[in-house]
């Protein structure tokens, strides 16, 4: 089996990541704390870096300690990288969410909750109930959004922002046996409707 190179403790729900990453601590007093959003505030109590595993791939950590910022899809790779640079103090952010997040740092707070209410499913009929404002008003941000990131429609947003997740068992069995998941690499990303300039 498999283990990482830096001690840690893991603090998060359970998981099949967090199982998966139970099973390759290496032995030695933690130097890195692993937790989910849940446990965050409490991972933060101590003195030790944290490597923030979250379920909004939006989510851009404000405290100096949290040194990476990972998304349940993260790949083995990537949480190998994750670990060695919050030990070293330095942050750590795959490129993709670094640009998603780049980009949507700079929205007005209306388009970013739209975005994320996109994200969890909602059409622009029942987001438009939520925040206040005329459907068409969402239907027009919903186009800026999908022209800001190069996509053509919801699905390839969800595809963009969370991964292709087609087959989630057979991707994080991959935590276990990285040799399961073929290269190694992250899954693929759906970028064909990406726009040049």
């Amino acid at each position: 089996m498999k283990v990482f190179p830096v001690p840690y403790e893991v603090r998060m729900k359970e998981s099949l990541i967090r199982e998966a990453l139970l099973r390759a601590a290496p032995p030695g007093p933690p130097r890195v704390r692993v937790c989910d959003e849940e446990h965050l505030k409490e991972a933060l109590e101590g003195d030790l870096p944290v490597v923030l595993v979250a379920e909004d791939p939006l989510v851009w950590p404000e405290n100096e300690r949290i040194g990476a910022c990972l998304g349940f899809d993260c790949s083995w790779d990537e949480m190998h990288q994750a670990l060695l640079t919050a030990a070293r103090g330095g942050f750590f952010a795959p490129r993709r969410r670094d640009w998603i997040r780049w980009r949507v740092a700079r929205w007005s707070e209306p388009r970013r909750a739209i975005l994320r209410l996109t994200l969890m499913g909602m059409d622009p009929k029942t987001i438009s109930k939520r925040i206040f404002v005329a459907e068409k008003t969402v239907k027009n941000h919903l186009t800026e959004i999908f022209f800001e990131l190069g996509v053509k429609n919801r699905f390839q947003l969800l595809a963009l922002v969370y991964g292709s997740r087609w087959d989630r068992e057979k991707y994080l069995e991959g935590w276990e046996n990285p040799a399961a998941r073929g290269d190694g690499a992250p899954p693929p990303m759906a970028m064909s409707g990406r726009r040049s300039g």
